[in-house]
């Protein structure tokens, strides 16, 4: 959602407003909500964001949300495109093999550009929690399917195929339990009011609730953070002055 650019005085409610690049020098935020703003490399030298109140927005946590089953209903997509890539001829011919070669290179650059181009819009809209989701999909759905094949082959014995389900299961299970944890961290810890590259040098958070905050390559020299609550930030900016 596109806003029009402020200037003082500020309303009270500045959620999801962009101040990106923006010269905010001495401007007042104090009092404010400020979640889900934008600050990157915007100029905040000696604002004062006395008690504001940051982090992420609904609409931030709703994207996030259906970030989820997006990635995985890709991740599965992609898994099986890339598992179908190379099937069998019937008959072993020279040109049939041939022929299934190059129909599996194509797919699997089909399906490495859709991921590529996935992985980007997923970054870019910071969906962290469905970028995993992704990964987690492709990465069991590919897993999944060799286990499968493995036991089928006609070479592997019974007390084979028991010993390879169970070893794919536990490690399958683990893989999922891993991605499962930071998936959750991730989606915990989104980014929701953002000061990456900020000039905050003398600004003003006395009082202030900082939480789900990004500030990283920030300037935080001579910046007040008396009584400030800071929680689920990149960085925990109080300990650094």
């Amino acid at each position: 959602m596109r806003h029009p650019k402020l200037v003082p005085p500020l309303p009270q409610d500045l959620q999801n407003r962009s101040f990106k690049g923006q010269d905010c020098q001495g401007w007042d935020f104090s009092g404010r909500d400020i979640r889900g703003c934008d600050f990157r490399k915007s100029n905040l030298r000696d604002a004062d964001f006395t008690g504001v109140h940051t982090g992420r927005t609904k609409q931030q946590i709703n994207r996030e949300k259906i970030g989820i089953p997006i990635g995985l209903i890709l991740g599965f997509v992609f898994g099986f495109m890339l598992m179908t890539a190379h099937k069998s001829p019937a008959v072993l011919t020279h040109e049939s093999i041939d022929a299934v070669f190059r129909v599996g290179m194509l797919t699997m650059i089909m399906v490495a550009a859709l991921m590529l181009t996935a992985i980007a819009i997923f970054s870019y809209l910071r969906l962290n929690a469905g970028l995993i989701a992704m990964t987690v999909a492709l990465q069991m759905t590919t897993f999944s399917v060799l286990i499968f094949s493995l036991i089928n082959s006609p070479v592997i014995t019974l007390p084979i195929s028991i010993v390879i389900f169970i070893v794919g299961a536990i490690i399958t299970s683990g893989f999922g339990l891993f991605y499962y944890r930071l998936g959750v961290k991730l989606f915990h810890n989104a980014i929701g009011t953002d000061f990456q590259g900020a000039n905050l040098s003398s600004a003003n958070f006395t009082d202030a609730l900082l939480k789900n905050c990004a500030f990283k390559d920030a300037d935080i020299s001579q910046t007040n953070w008396s009584n400030v609550e800071i929680s689920r930030c990149d960085r925990d900016v109080t300990k650094l002055i």
